[in-house]
């Protein structure tokens, strides 16, 4: 085994568990409110992101496997390169160890999951270096069915969960990692569709330090069929993602990874797919709005398509309540890719569920997006899954994006250019054996990965953000009381 491989061989078989459970990693009551600080970030300063893990079963009980394969497989990747992908490989480490370099890449893939960090030397140019990784879980078949990619993120102090339901047929576990020197206090915040939910003594979680942490909602968040998380710490930082694993009785109804997202008045949610045909209302996307102030917030939600920026029919003026989740189906949705503009009175989380079912009684996928800062530069590890690239402008006028698709072996792959007009939306299909993606442009866009995939009676479909580099994202927001 290479060391990747011995850190986690596949994926393991948890209990349902109405509490957490702590993993060594080598890796943060008055509500907060949150208010815009600039981030600074020395060119000579290491950059960091890490890795909390892959998928892993969480029902005691699910589907009866024993008649049909399963499939499952558990792969990962880790890369480092230059924002102009040109040049020497930045040096780059892996829990601790150098990931192996080949030309103008850092590049290293291998079987199993991945839990640990991986940074930077301290010293190199690293406001121009771009990192990306991942642990991506495929099974064609039985409760686990779908695709569901864990990306490794860089810590923060406030962040969004937008996603998931609770309730029977639903598990959800919150991952946490902490790649400090010291432990870190988290706070988790639960909100539902009439109002905050109760989550007792885990509304606060210390994680150790250089440990990672799930944190099971099963039995602790009272049955609802929509919620969000806010995840906050006083001080330090952590990367929190969301596991979802759904199944509706004898079907399984998808697996999926929550990511975080911006929160703000302004959000923009790159990525939203729709399709056409007898599954097209199967499959229509659900976008999902949290408030989490005191006061009503009123939305006004945009669509963009290939060529303009329009008002979404029935997405005008929708009042949000206070501390409150609200769904709307985007039935109707041309088929294609498309982006979502929301502007709010106040400030909001959103992110949209993506659908795929082949028929009425066929198991169904699922896929969360989330609300993205503008980036110049980026990278994104997929899998080897059918995928796009997806991008919108962040600012007014036209963008031209170029992205670099990676091949399996590290190698680079023919580079992909698309023009964006004024606020649209363009996809950059990446070519067939493509585990990751590279991109620039002239000026910020929202982007996302988004994949597609064939499995036992239908497709698949995973959305993956990009490493967002901290010295483009000229704010973040920080946890006050």
């Amino acid at each position: 085994m290479n060391r990747m491989q011995r850190l986690i061989s596949g994926v393991a078989v948890l209990a349902v568990a109405a509490g957490s459970c702590v993993l060594a990693l080598a890796l943060p009551h008055s509500d907060p409110i949150s208010v815009a600080a600039e981030r600074v970030v020395s060119s000579s300063e290491p950059i960091t992101i890490v890795c909390s893990g892959g998928l892993t079963r969480t029902f005691e009980s699910g589907l009866d496997v024993t008649d049909v394969n399963e499939d499952v497989s558990v792969d990962s990747w880790v890369l480092g390169t230059a924002d102009t992908v040109g040049g020497a490989a930045p040096a780059v480490t892996f829990a601790g160890d150098d990931v192996t370099t080949a030309g103008p890449l850092a590049f290293e893939a291998s079987t199993g999951a991945l839990e640990g960090v991986v940074t930077t030397q301290a010293g190199e140019n690293t406001e121009h270096t771009l990192l990306a990784g991942g642990t991506l879980h495929v099974a064609s078949d039985g409760d686990l069915r779908g695709t569901a990619m864990n990306p490794c993120q860089s810590a923060s102090m406030d962040q969004w969960l937008v996603g998931s339901q609770s309730g029977v047929g639903t598990s959800n576990e919150i991952l946490l990692a902490n790649p400090g020197l010291t432990p870190v206090t988290v706070r988790l915040a639960a909100y539902g569709s009439v109002g905050r939910l109760d989550l007792g003594s885990y509304s606060q979680v210390t994680v150790a330090a250089q440990t990672s942490q799930r944190v099971s909602l099963d039995g602790i968040v009272e049955s609802d069929s929509r919620i969000a998380v806010h995840v906050t710490t006083d001080s330090g930082a952590v990367a929190a993602s969301m596991q979802e694993i759904t199944l509706d009785g004898a079907r399984a109804a998808g697996v999926s990874f929550v990511t975080p997202g911006d929160s703000g008045t302004d959000l923009i949610i790159p990525g939203v797919n729709a399709t056409d045909g007898e599954t097209a209302s199967l499959e229509a996307p659900t976008l999902r709005i949290v408030n989490p102030g005191s006061e009503p917030a009123t939305v006004d939600v945009y669509t963009r398509d290939d060529d303009e920026e329009e008002e979404l029919a029935g997405g005008q003026g929708l009042t949000v309540a206070p501390g409150t989740v609200l769904d709307l189906s985007l039935a109707g949705l041309s088929p294609g890719f498309h982006s979502l503009r929301l502007s709010s009175s106040s400030e909001i989380a959103a992110g949209v569920e993506l659908h795929r079912q082949s028929g009425d009684t066929a198991p169904r996928d699922i896929a969360w997006a989330a609300a993205r800062p503008g980036q110049e530069t980026g990278a994104v590890v997929t899998g080897p899954l059918h995928g796009a690239l997806v991008v919108t402008p962040t600012t007014p006028g036209e963008v031209t994006v170029t992205a670099t698709p990676i091949d399996a072996d590290g190698s680079l792959l023919d580079e992909i250019t698309a023009t964006v007009p004024d606020a649209s939306t363009a996809s950059l299909s990446l070519p067939e054996g493509a585990v990751a993606v590279v991109f620039r442009a002239d000026a910020p866009v929202a982007a996302a990965a988004v994949t597609q995939s064939t499995v036992t009676d239908g497709s698949a479909i995973d959305w993956i953000a990009p490493f967002a580099p901290d010295s483009q994202v000229l704010t973040r927001r920080v946890a006050v009381q």
